[in-house]
């Protein structure tokens, strides 16, 4: 039995996901002397119930590898707690307003921090809100 690194797999699966995909196939394909065993995920076309979406395979690993997770999905919540996670950007994107706002309360580095994070929050709830609309 193969090996794999989760972070890559939970990556792998939220594209999918991500794409408004909630079912796939996942196969395991055995490896050679050049290429190691890996996961295979398909998924059935939205657009056409003909055709299906091959995605890019996860690599089986050894578990002794250096690992970091970087960018990739490492956690997964449920969609209540997503919802939670919304409803609070919601609410700090409002904060920074007041505090854009109030200029005069904040020196220039303040407030370039308070733009630089508004847009990250605005963009991560864009994402989640797109996610909790196709959960509908």
């Amino acid at each position: 039995m193969a090996t794999y690194h989760l972070p890559d797999v939970m990556d792998h699966i939220m594209g999918i996901i991500n794409d408004g995909i909630f079912f796939a196939d996942i196969t395991e394909m055995p490896g050679d002397d050049e290429s190691p065993t890996y996961l295979s995920f398909s998924a059935p076309d939205p657009d056409d119930k003909f055709c299906e979406i091959d995605y890019e395979s996860v690599d089986s690993v050894t578990d002794d590898g250096p690992f970091s997770i970087s960018e990739k999905v490492c956690y997964g919540l449920t969609p209540e707690e997503l919802s939670t996670v919304h409803h609070a950007l919601t609410n700090a994107l409002e904060y920074f307003k007041e505090c854009s706002a109030d200029s005069k309360s904040y020196d220039r580095k303040t407030l370039d921090e308070i733009k630089a994070s508004s847009v990250k929050c605005r963009n991560l709830q864009a994402k989640i809100g797109k996610f909790l609309d196709d959960l509908v």
